[in-house]
């Protein structure tokens, strides 16, 4: 039996399999557990307008690449949807679409880049409930596929130069055919990594720098033709995302701007951490009660970057080892921290500790027995991490996975308009005051054309039915409360709306006569 696990027999595959479709099943179930962040419901707007027809334009000062609206409008369209359902489902379903991509680039991946069969079995089974993945694949942001093109390029380049397992060979692209598609490949998928994040520049040169770092001898310095084809591989998703399919030239533009101005966020003291932040987040620690933290993962992984340069290792668990660190270090070295950031640097963690358990296999003849049972033991401890950070406390401040989370609660301003415009044969006016637009409220009022959004109070707030007020602007003033009750409901933590509702909706809808 212990034979037929060694990466290549039925039973490993059937385990592999068994694991793909409870990491799928795992995420799937988490997609509607929680509303929307604020930040997923501006995206889903936008990704919304696009399905409506009204197009898209970049915009480098608040929102990131286009990828994430034009790729997930086009998978809701292939699925038959239209603008009409398309809701918090099928935009996570998006991010969903990504946790399958990384599923199979972490199992396959090291099977074609001479890192082995079992180096991705392990790392398979460690993502089934890897926290961060878990989360961020179930959460519509630009991160999820922003991973999945920059390990794609990492591991495609790994095996295009060719590294062999055990010895110095090393050989650009071979092969006449493959000299400009494989290039031209390599061109395609950084262009895409870079219409989904501005960072994308930074990951991938590392990702070459620890290739060219790891391989011995040194690679060659690329033909004239090769980086052609690199440079038009790119230019194509750049050009025609950036430029809205040629309806915005501009925004080619403006994708360069935005590295300036990404820079100056650096140290955005609302996002500012110490060095140390991220390596807590992995490690075991207390909040408030609450256990976080994915301490056996974190240990595998630092075995596995050891395991990385010793003599039974190759030259792709060296690059591997330096890419992963190297992504941490410039992680922990820029103040501006927020958890979804470590999403990329996360997926090199289970590779490593999946290269470490691989070895423990390698380094005795029976120690598939041993590798599956430490490998148990992360993967419960990650479960258990998961199901709180995703089912028990989502919406929670104590939960360090999430940032400014919509809390569940948020949804029963939804039920409670519902209920106070119950008898009324027309809609109810909703005037909503805040500076930010109170998101992800617009997202869940957008079926509605009687909601009015101002920066401040407007001055015929009488003839509305229900004011929705930001508690960030202070309290209401006693003329506007004036003939109305008040009702809260938290949006996320420390902001609340005020909800002022007239009396004459409050007696028609709920007074005891009724």
């Amino acid at each position: 039996m212990a034979g037929a696990l060694r990466g290549d027999g039925k039973p490993w595959f059937i385990l592999c399999v068994f694991a793909f479709v409870l990491s799928i099943g795992w995420r799937a179930h988490n997609l509607e557990n929680r509303p929307l962040h604020a930040d997923e419901a501006v995206q889903a707007w936008l990704t919304l307008n696009l399905l409506r027809g009204e197009g898209y334009s970049y915009d480098p000062v608040d929102r990131h690449g286009p990828f994430l609206y034009y790729g997930s409008a086009l998978y809701h369209r292939i699925l038959g949807g239209s603008a009409e359902d398309f809701d918090d489902r099928a935009c996570r379903s998006f991010s969903l679409l990504a946790a399958i991509a990384t599923l199979v680039i972490v199992w396959l991946g090291p099977k074609y880049t001479k890192l082995g069969s079992l180096t991705g079995g392990f790392a398979l089974l460690l993502m089934a409930f890897e926290t961060f993945t878990s989360v961020y694949h179930t959460y519509f942001i630009q991160e999820a596929w922003l991973a999945v093109f920059v390990w794609l390029f990492f591991l495609f380049v790994l095996r295009c130069v060719s590294v062999g397992r055990r010895s110095g060979d090393s050989r650009v692209w071979v092969g006449d055919k493959r000299s400009i598609v494989r290039p031209f490949g390599i061109g395609v998928i950084a262009g895409l990594a870079q219409t989904c994040k501005e960072i994308s520049p930074l990951y991938l040169l590392l990702a070459l720098l620890s290739i060219w770092l790891s391989v011995r001898p040194r690679l060659s310095i690329p033909k004239l033709s090769t980086v052609i084809s690199i440079l038009a591989g790119f230019a194509i998703p750049f050009a025609f995302l950036y430029s809205s399919f040629g309806n915005n030239a501009r925004g080619i533009v403006d994708s360069f701007g935005a590295y300036g101005i990404q820079i100056t966020r650096i140290s955005d003291e609302s996002h500012s951490y110490p060095w140390w932040h991220y390596f807590e987040l992995f490690s075991s620690f207390k909040n408030n009660g609450i256990n976080w933290g994915q301490s056996l993962l974190l240990l595998f992984s630092l075995f596995g970057c050891v395991v990385a340069f010793s003599s039974k290792a190759n030259q792709s668990g060296r690059a591997l080892s330096v890419f992963t660190v190297s992504l941490f270090v410039i992680h922990l070295l820029i103040p501006y921290k927020t958890p979804w950031l470590l999403l990329t640097p996360a997926i090199g963690l289970v590779l490593l500790a999946g290269l470490a358990l691989d070895y423990l296999v390698c380094y005795r003849k029976n120690a598939i027995w041993v590798s599956l049972v430490l490998c148990f033991l992360a993967s419960y401890q990650s479960f258990g991490k998961s199901y709180l950070a995703l089912v028990q406390y989502p919406g929670d401040v104590r939960n360090p996975y999430f940032y400014e989370q919509t809390p569940r609660g948020f949804m029963r301003i939804l039920d409670r308009i519902g209920n106070l415009g119950a008898n009324f044969d027309r809609p109810l006016n909703i005037a909503v005051v805040s500076e930010e637009s109170a998101w992800p409220l617009p997202w869940y009022l957008r079926g509605s054309s009687t909601v009015g959004y101002f920066e401040k109070m407007p001055n015929d707030f009488q003839k509305w039915d229900l004011l929705v007020i930001d508690s960030q602007l202070g309290d209401a003033s006693a003329e506007t409360m004036e003939n109305r009750v008040v009702e809260y409901v938290a949006i996320r933590p420390n902001v609340l709306l005020q909800v002022l509702i007239s009396e004459s909706v409050w007696e028609e809808s709920l007074s005891p006569e009724k």
